[in-house]
């Protein structure tokens, strides 16, 4: 069977083109005094030209002994994993039209698995118009209680779908792709973190680049995985990123490096820089948030990272940082972020250009011994590399 393949481009040409002669309302913008209320904020924000909702973890078998940085009673870490659905605007409002196709969004879905054993890594993909039978955002107030946040189809020629929910306790999220499938629950055990004042996550020194950003830093995972046919019961710890946002990012930007990490003495770490298209490190943030969930954002001044030992992609050329220095003398850091294999790259078959690394990540200190883990993401590496959100 032929396969329908749906780029990021024909999608949104498709979905822009009967829209060229109608004004449309201006993006909606992130701002320092933005209202929250959850659980609506956990679900879709229209107006916005960009959303997503990232979850990494590390996961294994149950019944075994506790992890590095993980919760007691959790697994050691087999597999490391990634789920993440896009809500890619192509215009602010959906058209006034009475066709169930009119949209004004594109569903994105990636999904991979890394064997921390064998350094197997999985990626696979989905693209949609965000509209029925495809995919969507339903619209509403999301109330705890299996509210549905996204879902689309699988791609096609696979049965199933992906789909993010909200729960009584947390999330669950399931995907089903060639090879590769997730069913997991994801319950929140600690509160909800706000990556800067009020969750405004500032990107340039622009006030008018920024998103709106908020994370829960554990989540307790349990659930199943399954790769080219071999299905796991897995528990383990999970991290979530919810971001929407409209244009963040200056002409100069072009890429970024982004840490979640979580440390054995009960902290988490999330910090990201932006680079330049010559690889320069530009804005950056860093949130330290101690055992009792109170977040502290340290003047960039007062820390510092840097990379080393690169690995080049055979599939696109770009060569990627796979060990980092993160020091913080104000917080007592003085962190080594090492991959735990290289190879972990995204290559998207649907998006041309858009590949990316990301995967797990082991945390040690300066005589070795081992005080976390957690997931690293580099963009914008490669020649003509750049984010396409």
């Amino acid at each position: 069977m032929r396969r329908n393949r749906w780029t990021l481009a024909t999608l949104v040409a498709l979905v822009a083109a009967p829209l060229a002669m109608v004004p449309q309302p201006e993006w909606r913008r992130a701002h320092p005094d933005y209202v929250w209320s959850f659980p609506r904020d956990h679900g879709p924000h229209p107006g916005y030209k960009t959303e997503w909702w990232y979850f990494t973890g590390l996961v294994g078998d149950p019944g075994e002994s506790t992890p590095t940085g993980g919760p007691p009673g959790a697994s050691p870490p087999r597999l490391g994993f990634q789920f993440t659905l896009f809500k890619v605007g192509v215009v602010p409002d959906r058209p006034p039209s009475p066709s169930a196709w009119a949209t004004a969004d594109v569903f994105m879905g990636h999904m991979a698995v890394t064997d921390l054993s064998t350094g197997n890594h999985v990626f696979r993909e989905v693209l949609y118009r965000a509209a029925p039978p495809y995919a969507g955002f339903p619209g509403g107030v999301v109330r705890p209680g299996a509210d549905t946040i996204a879902w689309s189809l699988a791609a096609p020629g696979t049965d199933g779908g992906w789909s993010l929910t909200t729960t009584g306790g947390g999330f669950a999220l399931s995907g089903t792709a060639e090879g590769l499938s997730m069913d997991l629950q994801l319950d929140t055990v600690s509160a909800l973190v706000f990556q800067g004042p009020n969750g405004y996550s500032r990107k340039s020194a622009a006030e008018d680049r920024a998103s709106m950003y908020y994370s829960y830093t554990d989540l307790r995972t349990s659930g199943s995985i399954t790769v080219e046919g071999s299905p796991r019961t897995v528990t383990g710890t999970g991290w979530m990123d919810h971001e929407f946002s409209s244009d963040p990012l200056d002409e100069e930007q072009v890429g970024w490096d982004w840490f979640s990490l979580r440390l054995g003495d009960g902290r988490a770490i999330m910090a990201f820089q932006l680079r330049d298209e010559l690889g320069r490190p530009g804005y950056r943030h860093l949130t330290v948030v101690d055992p009792g969930g109170r977040p502290a954002y340290p003047d960039p001044s007062s820390w510092a990272l840097t990379p080393d030992g690169p690995w080049t992609s055979p599939a696109t050329g770009a060569s990627y940082p796979q060990r980092w220095l993160l020091t913080s003398e104000a917080h007592g850091l003085a962190l080594t972020v090492s991959a735990f294999h290289p190879a972990t790259e995204n290559v998207s078959r649907e998006v041309s250009g858009l590949y990316y690394w990301e995967g797990p990540v082991r945390v040690t200190g300066p005589a070795g011994d081992e005080l976390g883990a957690g997931y690293l993401e580099m963009t914008g590496y490669g020649e003509g590399s750049r984010p396409a959100l």
